[in-house]
């Protein structure tokens, strides 16, 4: 039995988005076309969760059309104050 915490898929605005665990460099990848996200699978359960969260950010952002009217870098640093300001919350409860 898979003891991760990590769902298979999330529902945002709407649309299931898969969650997939893999060798990947980066600690998290969102690819809106194929509306999956993708996490390190050798990451510890607590990073999986914070990156899982950071992507879920991007994908609202690009599901929403908001992203496509920022640049790379004012997207990520949206991403990254939404990250730090909630996630200290929302991990406590996430267990």
């Amino acid at each position: 039995m898979d003891k991760s915490k990590i769902p298979k898929s999330v529902t945002i605005f709407g649309y299931r988005i898969r969650v997939v665990q893999k060798d990947i460099e980066e600690h998290g990848l969102s690819d809106l076309d194929a509306r999956t996200i993708y996490l390190k699978e050798s990451d510890s359960e607590s990073e999986k969760q914070a990156s899982l969260f950071h992507e879920l950010i991007h994908m609202a952002l690009a599901i929403s059309g908001l992203s496509f009217d920022l640049t790379e870098g004012k997207e990520e640093a949206i991403v990254r104050c939404l990250e730090h300001a909630l996630w200290p919350l929302l991990k406590r409860t996430w267990k």
